[in-house]
């Protein structure tokens, strides 16, 4: 393994990149979260890992055909997902990548599986009750993420359009997408005005 990003998913998307050790690691996560798909995506919704053993190969390609290029070219040819949370709730995803084609070996699998349980334990214990201010958990509100920059430019088209928050975002990872970049870069320059929201 060469990296890993933890995230956290709410509504069957990636709601936080809450934490990863690289930048590719954290390109992995950022794109999934732009593209609204990925591995870590299909974890979360089946509730059980997904292993992609080689992103450049046509049966990944297949699988996940706007994730899987951009997660190359970044330096991720394997990804690894594992679900954070229960059978029945999925919280987040640690998502595990390496330069290299191929499975995990059995060991990488049971570690990885074991920091699953550890990550899930600890943000299952986070206080979760909203701050009085502005509604968003003050664990989470000091994470820092680039989401919560895509949710201030969700926040300005919504005010630009007059959609809702639902479209305002698709709109966002659409222009994202157009332009080959992460929603997260996209909506950093709505906030200091280099872009206009409402041109999507």
């Amino acid at each position: 393994m060469h990296g890993l990003a933890l995230s956290l998913v709410a509504d069957g998307t990636y709601a936080a990149a809450l934490s990863a050790t690289d930048p590719v690691a954290r390109q992995v996560a950022e794109t999934q979260f732009t593209l609204g798909d990925g591995p870590g995506l299909l974890a979360a919704k089946v509730a059980a890992p997904v292993l992609a053993s080689d992103l450049a190969s046509m049966t990944d390609a297949r699988r996940w055909p706007l994730f899987a290029p951009q997660a190359v070219e970044a330096g991720a040819r394997a990804v690894y997902s594992l679900p954070l949370g229960t059978s029945t709730v999925v919280i987040g995803t640690l998502d595990l990548y390496r330069a290299a084609a191929g499975l995990p070996r059995p060991d990488e699998l049971a570690d990885a599986v074991l920091a699953s349980d550890v990550a899930t334990s600890v943000l299952t214990a986070l206080d979760h009750r909203p701050s009085p201010d502005d509604g968003v958990a003050a664990w989470l509100h000091e994470t820092g993420t680039g989401e919560d920059e895509v949710y201030h430019a969700t926040g300005m088209i919504m005010a630009a359009t007059g959609t809702g928050a639902a479209e305002a975002l698709a709109l966002l990872r659409a222009r994202a997408f157009r332009e080959g970049r992460t929603a997260a870069d996209v909506a950093r320059d709505m906030i200091h005005r280099r872009i206009e929201p409402g041109s999507e």
